[in-house]
């Protein structure tokens, strides 16, 4: 009898065990789920975060770009015409200045025309920075020449552009972002990498258009790469990304640094 209450216990004792253990097996097994249910829904709520920011940056660039048009034109048209005809009215000034006892006052006028003279290219310089009228005329492959040659000349770094676009019939937006892209990263070699050469290759192959940028200078860092200050680059990712596009960057110390992008077209 005590033999038969002995094997009663330790079988009551086995099946709360394994009631326990069960318990605990689903237990876990409900919390994992629960787990992957709360890890996914946050997934989908941070996907669907990015995507509006990416959808509002693209929006805000847009307007962005719509609005340098409208002021590169208020500009140029407006202001650029202002100061033309404030030169003519002093050379009209000036030519019925006959008297001797006036070479001061013509000295002058002349001093006034060189200044505006002078204003006029910078009127012209900043319009052609906002949006420069190349891009839109005659194309992004003019353009893109046109700002290799300025980029030489300004900053004394010898940029080169090599491509295989021409003739080929690129969509408004995808120049845009090409040519903003290449003012980007060209912003950047004059201004952290020290290089004395930069080139700007452009090369179209099965449907897309691949873009690299390649200095000599002293190579992007990791921790410039990560560094949340990178608006620039993060710009550039932004521009690529908006597009369907593919960005990548590398670095080499005293090697330089190279950007490629790569947009369907």
């Amino acid at each position: 009898m005590s033999a038969q209450i002995d094997y009663i216990l330790v079988l009551s004792g086995t099946v709360v065990i394994l009631a326990t253990i069960v318990t605990l097996a689903l237990y876990i097994v409900l919390s994992t789920k629960r787990e992957l249910a709360t890890r996914k829904r946050n997934e989908a709520i941070l996907t669907k975060s990015r995507e509006q920011l990416r959808n509002l940056a693209a929006y805000l660039q847009s307007a962005r770009e719509d609005e340098r048009i409208a002021v590169a034109r208020e500009i140029h048209d407006e202001l650029g015409q202002a100061l033309t005809a404030i030169k003519m009215d002093i050379y009209w000034l000036r030519r019925r200045l006959t008297n001797k006892n006036q070479n001061n006052l013509i000295e002058k006028m002349s001093v006034m025309i060189e200044l505006i003279n002078n204003t006029i290219q910078i009127v012209k310089r900043i319009s052609t920075q906002l949006r420069t009228a190349t891009l839109d005329n005659l194309g992004l492959l003019a353009a893109l020449e046109w700002e290799s040659e300025e980029f030489t000349k300004r900053m004394e770094i010898e940029c080169r552009l090599t491509t295989n676009i021409n003739g080929l019939d690129i969509n408004n937006d995808c120049a845009t972002a090409i040519y903003r892209i290449t003012q980007e990263a060209l912003t950047n070699v004059a201004r952290h990498a020290q290089a004395s050469k930069v080139g700007i290759d452009l090369k179209y192959d099965s449907g897309r258009l691949s873009l690299e940028i390649s200095d000599n200078g002293i190579g992007i860092s990791e921790e410039q790469l990560s560094s949340p200050n990178s608006f620039g680059l993060m710009g550039v990712r932004e521009r690529a990304l908006q597009y369907g596009g593919e960005f990548s960057v590398d670095g080499v110390k005293e090697k330089g640094t190279k950007i490629r992008v790569s947009l369907p077209v």
